[in-house]
């Protein structure tokens, strides 16, 4: 971020929360939700991978069981709700960030 912007803040002086507010968070808003977006899938990931392998309950051990019993359905509706609850999750951390966006923009 360019060093100019917080130095207008101090000329037009706002307090340090001010400057946080309206000149640092909007800057680092993108790299935010950027990190969220990113930490959620991964962990979404690691949370099924690990069902996969050691565990006796939850949709990653439905997956793998149905697979392993061919119920092909089960397992196809199980992936379907992860791909899911994925996309509605990350669909509402850009609605956030979008809703961000335009409160600042105004």
């Amino acid at each position: 971020m360019d060093w100019i912007y917080p130095k207008v803040g101090r000329s037009l002086r706002l307090s340090s929360f001010e400057i946080f507010i309206w000149i640092y968070f909007p800057a680092a808003t993108p790299y935010i939700f950027t990190g969220l977006k990113l930490g959620f899938i991964y962990s979404l990931i690691g949370v099924i991978a690990s069902e996969f392998i050691i565990s006796t309950r939850g949709l990653g051990h439905l997956i793998s069981f149905s697979y392993s019993a061919f119920d092909t359905e089960n397992m196809y509706a199980s992936m379907l709700l992860i791909v899911l609850i994925a996309v509605l999750i990350n669909g509402s951390l850009v609605r956030i960030e979008t809703w961000l966006y335009g409160r600042r923009a105004k």
